[in-house]
C-alpha cells in the first residue's frame, strides 16, 4: 500500500514540476476615433475635437488625433473650414448656423480616410422662461473599509429651469456657469477691511448636466425642471488672500477665527441647446452613463456610437456626435439664505471672469 502511495506522490510532484507559466496572447486592437463637435446659431467660433482611444493599460484614455482636414458642410454645399489650433483641436472662423438648415461634419484623415456625420437640422430653441433654486438635502452613501456604507447629508441648492416648448423642438440639453460672491472681513486697525471676492464655476467641465424631453409634459410646458445640485460647501468655500493673512516674512497676521466670512449667493447663467430627436437620444444615453452609480439596476449604455461614420471603411467603428443647436440662455442671481430660503434676482449680463478675483470695492456686477 505504501509503495502505491509513493508512486502516486511521485507522479503528482513530477506533474507540478513540469508546469510552465501560461501567458495568453491578446490581440491589441487599434484605437477608436472619437469625434466631438457642435455648431450653433451664435455668430462665433465653433470647435471640433478629434481624439483616439488608447489601450487600457496606457496612462491616459485618449490621445489627440492630429493632421485631419475638417470642415462643416450645409445642405447648399457651402463649407466652413476648421483649422487645427493644437493637437486634436480644430477651430472655425466665426459664423452662425441658420434655423432649419441641415449641417454635417466632414473630416479627412492624414491617411486619406473620410469620416462624415449624419445630417443634423438646426432647430430653433424655446426661450428659457426662468431659472430659480430651492434648498435641497442631498443624501448619498460612501463605502468605508471596515465600516461598510456611511450615509452623508449634504445641504445645498437645487438649480431649476422652466420653459414652454410648444411650437419649438421638445428636445434639449443644458449646461451652466456660475460666479460665486463672497466677502471676508479682517480685523485691521483702526477699521475693519472687507474684501469682495468672486470666483467662477462651470458645469462645462463635464460637458453638460441634464437633458429634457418636453413631450413628457402636458402641452410641453415644463415647470421647475431639476438641472443640478450645487453643494453649500462649494458656495461657502473660503479663499485665502495671502497679502492680507500673511506678511512679507511668511508669518500669519490674523488667526482664521478672527476673520468674518459670508457668502452672498451666485450669478447663474443657464444655457439651453436645442436638439434633434436623434441628438437627444445620444445625449440621454451619455447622461445615463455618467449618472450610473454602479448599483444593480442602474441604467448603463454599453456602447454609445453617435452619428459619425467612416465612409471609406464601413467596418471601422467610430464614436462621438456632431450636432447643430440653437442656444437660449437665462441669467439670475440665486442666494441661499441662512434659514434655507432662496432669493432670486434677475441679472442682465453674465460677468466675464475666468479666475478668482478680490477687491476692497464692490465689483460693478455685484448683486446685493
Amino acid at each position: 500500500m505504501q509503495h502505491r502511495v509513493y508512486i502516486l506522490l511521485l507522479i503528482l510532484f513530477s506533474l507540478v514540476g513540469c508546469e510552465e507559466p501560461f501567458m495568453p496572447e491578446i490581440d491589441v486592437q487599434g484605437g477608436f476615433l472619437v469625434f466631438e463637435g457642435q455648431i450653433t446659431d451664435q455668430d462665433e467660433v465653433h470647435v471640433v475635437k478629434i481624439n483616439r482611444s488608447v489601450a487600457f493599460n496606457e496612462k491616459s484614455v485618449f490621445e489627440p488625433a492630429s493632421g485631419f482636414t475638417v470642415f462643416v458642410e450645409d445642405e447648399n454645399g457651402q463649407h466652413h473650414l476648421f483649422s487645427e489650433k493644437r493637437q486634436g483641436y480644430y477651430q472655425s472662423s466665426a459664423f452662425k448656423g441658420l434655423y432649419n438648415y441641415r449641417y454635417r461634419l466632414l473630416a479627412i484623415s492624414p491617411e486619406g480616410k473620410t469620416y462624415a456625420s449624419d445630417w443634423e437640422v438646426l432647430l430653433q430653441s424655446a426661450p428659457v422662461a426662468k431659472i430659480r433654486g430651492t434648498f435641497y438635502m442631498n443624501q448619498w452613501l460612501e463605502r468605508i473599509e471596515g465600516q461598510g456604507y456611511v450615509e452623508h447629508n449634504d445641504p445645498g441648492l437645487q438649480l431649476l429651469v422652466s420653459g414652454d416648448f410648444n411650437a419649438y423642438t421638445p428636445f434639449y440639453r443644458y449646461e451652466y456657469q456660475a460666479i460665486f460672491q463672497t466677502t471676508q472681513t479682517y480685523p485691521t486697525v483702526p477699521f475693519l477691511t472687507t474684501y469682495y471676492i468672486v470666483r467662477p464655476f462651470s458645469s462645462l467641465s463635464s460637458g453638460f448636466v441634464q437633458v429634457l424631453n418636453g413631450n413628457l409634459y402636458q402641452n410641453q410646458k415644463v415647470e421647475d425642471y431639476p438641472l443640478d445640485f450645487v453643494t453649500k460647501a462649494l458656495m461657502t468655500m473660503k479663499i485665502t488672500i495671502d497679502s492680507v493673512e500673511i506678511d512679507s516674512t511668511g508669518n500669519r497676521i490674523f488667526e482664521t477665527a478672527y476673520i468674518h466670512y459670508a457668502q452672498h449667493g451666485a450669478i447663474f447663467k443657464v444655457n439651453q441647446y436645442s436638439l434633434s430627436e436623434s441628438a437627444f437620444k445620444f445625449w440621454e444615453a451619455v447622461y445615463k452613463q455618467q449618472e450610473a452609480s454602479g448599483q444593480l439596476f442602474d441604467p448603463v449604455e454599453t456602447q454609445i456610437f453617435g452619428n459619425v461614420k467612416c465612409i471609406s471603411d464601413s467596418t471601422e467603428q467610430v464614436f462621438g456626435y456632431f450636432s447643430a443647436s440653437a442656444l437660449t440662455s437665462k441669467i439670475s442671481h440665486l442666494f441661499l439664505t441662512y434659514d434655507n430660503k432662496v432669493v432670486v434676482t434677475p441679472v442682465d449680463s453674465f460677468p466675464d471672469i475666468s479666475s478668482t478675483q478680490a477687491s476692497v470695492q464692490k465689483f460693478p456686477f455685484w448683486v446685493n
